[in-house]
This record gives structure tokens, C-alpha cells and sequence, in this order.
């Protein structure tokens, strides 16, 4: 009898080390998912996914990628501050990448932490100068500190890369709007509605409001 409810349990436990077995998986696997899951939009699963694969593999080639990728999830989870914490371990593992300070000057800017992001902004497009949306967003950055004068030189460099960055229009416009420059509001505008015709409903009462200050009141005494 003993004999026999010891051979059952030896069974139950080899049958189990088995089903187990039979689930795991190997760390190209782990990565391989997470990357499927991340491209469609299942961020937690993604993160799940990529979290075992640095378990299994943390001396890996490809873990400054998977942090990368991990820290982006959490973004887009506005986990923030976990996000922040997987851009600082891609950059601790590699340095040179534009878009790693990219995109932990987002996470920074998402946390109000604008003077870190607009470091990160300028090491991006110290590394790729023609990183666009590494102007506009350094842009927002100063915007947000009141520094109006680097914000119009970072949309204007944003336009000149790309022409047809209707953003950068704008909110260039709002700045000129503030300075109380109302013809270069009305022209950015206006441009910005030219590429984007959503925007008409918002800023057409802008415009007019900065065309009626833009003209002199007419003078009735004769």
C-alpha cells in the first residue's frame, strides 16, 4: 500500500515537471512574443513577454532593445515612472542611440520633469540632427518653462525639416498670438489650417480675433 502511494506520488510529480515543461518558454520565444504583442497594442502582455525574456537573458545582445521596448509600453500604459526607469537602463547599456533620450525626454515631459526632458531633446538631435520631433517636442519643453525664444527657434527648425508640420505652425501661432506679433499669428495659422482643415474650427475665431487687433480702429470724428 505504502509502495503504491509513493510510485502515485512520483507520478503526479514527473507528470507535473512535464505539463511544465511542455508550457516554457525559451527566451527567443518570450522576445518573439512580446514583439508581436507589442505591435498590437497589447502593451501589458508585451511587457509580460519582455520581462521574461531579461529574466532568462540578461547578458543578451538584444536587452538594450528590450528595455527600449519594455519602457515604450509603459508609456503607452502612462506608467511613467517605470517607463522612465527602462530608458535609464537602455541608455546605462548604450549611450549613442537617438531615441532612447527621445524617448525618455517624453516620459520626462509626461512627468513635468521639463528641464530633464529638454536635455534629453538636445541629446537626441546631438546624436541625429535632423530628428524633427525632437525639435518640436524641445519645443513644448521651453514653451512649458516660458522660454518662448528657444520654442520658436526649435518649430521654426521643425518646419524648415519638415514643411508641412502642421503642429509646429500652430503653436508657433499661439506664441506670436501671446507676444501679441499678430500678423506672424494670422500666417501660421492660417498655414496650419492649409494642412490640417480640423484645426479650422478652433483657430478661425483666433484669426479673426488677431486680424480685428492687427487693424486700427477707424476714427469717426470729422
Amino acid at each position: 500500500m505504502k509502495f503504491k502511494l509513493v510510485m502515485k506520488i512520483i507520478f503526479t510529480f514527473v507528470l507535473i515537471n512535464i505539463v511544465n515543461l511542455s508550457y516554457s518558454q525559451t527566451p527567443e520565444e518570450y522576445y518573439n512574443n512580446g514583439m508581436k504583442d507589442a505591435q498590437a497594442k497589447n502593451y501589458e502582455s508585451a511587457i509580460t513577454n519582455f520581462t521574461k525574456f531579461l529574466e532568462l537573458s540578461p547578458n543578451d545582445p538584444d536587452v538594450v532593445k528590450v528595455y527600449k521596448l519594455r519602457g515604450r509600453c509603459h508609456f503607452y500604459l502612462k506608467n511613467y515612472e517605470a517607463s522612465l526607469s527602462d530608458f535609464d537602463k537602455s541608455i546605462e547599456l548604450k549611450n549613442d542611440d537617438p531615441g532612447i533620450y527621445y524617448y525618455r525626454g517624453n516620459a520626462n515631459d509626461k512627468l513635468k520633469n521639463y528641464t530633464n526632458s529638454i536635455n534629453d531633446y538636445s541629446k537626441a538631435i546631438e546624436l541625429k540632427s535632423d530628428y524633427t520631433d525632437a525639435y518640436f517636442n524641445r519645443g513644448v519643453a521651453y514653451y512649458n518653462v516660458q522660454d518662448t525664444v528657444k520654442a520658436i527657434n526649435d518649430y521654426t527648425k521643425t518646419i524648415e525639416q519638415k514643411s508641412d508640420y502642421a503642429s509646429a505652425y500652430l503653436n508657433r501661432g499661439n506664441i506670436y498670438l501671446d507676444l501679441t506679433k499678430y500678423q506672424e499669428a494670422i500666417n501660421d495659422y492660417e498655414k496650419a489650417v492649409s494642412l490640417n482643415p480640423a484645426y479650422e474650427a478652433d483657430l478661425r475665431p483666433l484669426i479673426d480675433k488677431a486680424k480685428e487687433r492687427l487693424t486700427p480702429p477707424v476714427n469717426d470724428t470729422k
